[in-house]
């Protein structure tokens, strides 16, 4: 079926029915058979007022439907030129709701008018319209534009990249009628213990103590607690004191909680007075204070400032922690010190030097830390600046030593 001259048509069909002639001049329309036909342009209807209207809603009416007529054959004409042409067909519409409509799909028509029932028009749109079927190029192309399946999994297979792995030590070859034992077979935690340890020759303190950690874990008992070779009495003491804590804190599985865990805390109490007998000692506080009634319990001098010129008095509250004590013959703990207190000028003079030799202590318990008061005088003598109270104690039975300084100042009251 060949393109048809949509234009010359429908001016003919409209010109037949209203009684009107072509005006003069207008070339006639040729169509060459060897052209490849070309996809029709719009129809647009163009009513010329010098050929005359249509008289009476009637005429009207005929017009509207064969300007419809004449919009559906465009239509098919132009699927068929997209389809010979393997062009893609035009997009199909939403739903049956967006169909050919005469009354509003007019080019040129701007305005709705309701008109008569017409029989032609209600015969023309009772009849179905003859759908369309898609060539075997459009068929193609929708298909190549349709996304790839997405890709799924078929199955699983393992090969091995390389050879087996090979023995690192080279096996003897089996004997007839000969014994034959396996070297490497699943051990138990004490059996692996007893092989590790067996031609260790390492004897350091950082390997002894491994290996009794070992023996702990594996339950023997016995040979975590043997005493340590080549180490003083003080490193021994930690080590059965840490294994003792360890061994309490891993038995602690069952029973009563409360009672497992104050057997953990005696054991920790055991551990941290041999680390005390080792350890520094500190003076953790040291303040200039106008009063001291306890442990903790003191007024500071905020900021540690007096008059130069006349006597000056404040206590200095010194607190000190990590010292030794000794058991007495009526059950109480003695601990004994030694207290310097000195006053020293911006220049690192000494201005003021009082000792207190001894200063003990006595409790039913032993103490963890305590605290000493001393009182200090400052004469009138001392003139406005900085100065520096140095407290030294010494811990007479422990045999240590620990060291403090507070600042204060001295100024001209005005």
């Amino acid at each position: 079926m060949e393109v048809r001259p949509l234009p010359l048509v429908l001016a003919a069909v409209a010109l037949a029915l209203a009684g009107c002639e072509l005006p003069p001049g207008n070339p006639a329309v040729q169509q060459k058979p060897t052209e490849k036909p070309r996809p029709a342009e719009p129809v647009e209807i163009v009513r010329d007022a010098a050929a005359g209207a249509p008289a009476g809603a009637a005429a009207d009416d005929k017009l509207l439907e064969v300007e419809r007529w004449a919009r559906e054959i465009q239509r098919r004409d132009d699927l068929r030129s997209r389809i010979e042409r393997g062009a893609p067909p035009p997009p199909a519409p939403a739903s049956s709701d967006d169909k050919y409509n005469p009354q509003t799909d007019i080019v040129g028509e701007s305005e709705q008018r309701p008109t008569a029932a017409d029989p032609l028009r209600s015969a023309a749109a009772s009849q179905p319209r003859p759908a369309a079927e898609p060539s075997g190029a459009a068929t193609h192309e929708a298909s190549a534009a349709a996304p790839p399946p997405a890709p799924a999994l078929a199955g699983v297979s393992l090969s091995a990249g390389h050879s087996p792995p090979r023995s690192a030590f080279p096996l003897p070859r089996p004997a007839a009628n000969a014994p034959e034992a396996a070297t490497y077979y699943p051990l138990t935690l004490r059996e692996f213990v007893e092989q590790w340890l067996v031609d260790d020759a390492d004897r350091s303190f950082r390997s002894q103590l491994d290996r009794r950690i070992l023996q702990l874990l594996a339950g023997n008992l016995d040979a975590a607690q043997a005493p340590l070779e080549i180490a003083g009495p003080e490193q021994s003491a930690i080590v059965a004191a840490m294994l003792n804590l360890l061994s309490a804190a891993r038995e602690a599985q069952g029973g009563d909680p409360r009672a497992e865990a104050a057997r953990i805390l005696s054991q920790l109490d055991e551990l941290r007075d041999q680390l005390v007998r080792t350890a520094d000692l500190r003076i953790t506080a040291l303040h200039i204070c106008r009063a001291v009634r306890g442990f903790g319990q003191y007024e500071l001098i905020e900021p540690a400032t007096f008059v130069a010129g006349r006597e000056n008095e404040f206590v200095a509250y010194c607190e000190i922690a990590d010292f030794q004590s000794e058991k007495q013959d009526d059950a109480s703990y003695l601990a004994r010190f030694s207290m310097r207190s000195a006053v020293l000028n911006s220049a690192g003079d000494v201005l003021l030097d009082i000792t207190d030799d001894p200063v003990e202590d006595r409790c039913r318990a032993r103490r963890r830390d305590c605290f000493i008061p001393r009182l200090l005088r400052l004469p009138a003598s001392l003139s406005a600046g900085t100065y520096v109270l140095k407290v030294t104690i010494i811990d007479r039975i422990g045999g240590k030593v620990a060291e403090q300084r507070a600042p204060f100042r001295l100024i001209v009251r005005s």
